[in-house]
């Protein structure tokens, strides 16, 4: 245990490096990361289909629900990783002067709970503002639609809000039982249920057209960045 301690100072250092030289630092790595993440979000989309053969008894739904717990479950960490990637590189890239934030900080404050609903709107519809700012500086003719990135954090507040509801509504029945007409209670989740489809399927498109924004700007910066030094 100790042995492991002590090592992680370097393993710390070794992935910092990693993410500041590696391999996402070309425009052909950018655009294989950017198409295994969409490759896992698409999966992870698909893996519902898990549940039928599975349908029938409640038994074998039991069964079903934890294998597409388990496979949606890794390909939603696949997904989270590729794009938060592809987030660090784009801020890699800011300079100091214009960046709103650092890359460590613009990914590591999603992980806050509650927090990162603010926080998206820096790491994303920031990233967008400052990215421009960076072509403007430069005199690089390439422009990413910040409206994108402002429409995905908007409608993943909604989803979030709206994926609260059904338990609230439980938690008002539990605790103020007969106060609230069940009917009412029910119109009220179903439109939540909606709400939260609707958030979700928006807010998926708008990523995938963002995150696409994103890459191809980067990239865009990467090749100006190449030419200065040649």
């Amino acid at each position: 245990m100790t042995n492991l301690l002590a090592g992680a100072p370097a393993l710390l250092q070794f992935a910092k490096e990693w993410a500041i030289t590696g391999t996402m630092t070309t425009s052909r790595t950018l655009n294989i990361y950017f198409a295994l993440w969409a490759v896992c979000i698409i999966a992870s989309i698909l893996s519902l289909l898990i549940l039928i053969p599975f349908a029938g008894d409640k038994v074998s739904m039991e069964r079903g629900f934890l294998v597409w717990f388990v496979a949606g479950g890794l390909l939603t960490v696949a997904t989270v990783v590729f794009q938060y990637l592809l987030l660090y590189q784009g801020w890699r890239l800011i300079p100091a002067d214009i960046a709103r934030t650092i890359p460590g900080k613009a990914i590591g404050f999603l992980f806050i709970p509650i927090f990162n609903l603010y926080w998206m709107f820096v790491a994303y519809n920031g990233l967008g503002k400052d990215m421009n700012k960076t072509f403007l500086q430069r005199g690089i003719q390439f422009t990413v639609n910040e409206k994108l990135g402002l429409c995905y954090c908007i409608w993943c507040l909604i989803f979030a809000i709206a994926s609260c509801i059904p338990d609230a509504c439980s938690l008002i029945e539990r605790i103020l039982p007969n106060t609230i007409n069940a009917d009412i209670l029910f119109s009220i989740n179903f439109i939540a249920q909606i709400v939260w489809v609707v958030a979700a399927l928006i807010s998926i498109f708008a990523l995938i057209a963002f995150l696409r924004a994103i890459k191809n700007g980067t990239i865009a910066l990467l090749e100006q960045e190449s030419v200065a030094r040649e």
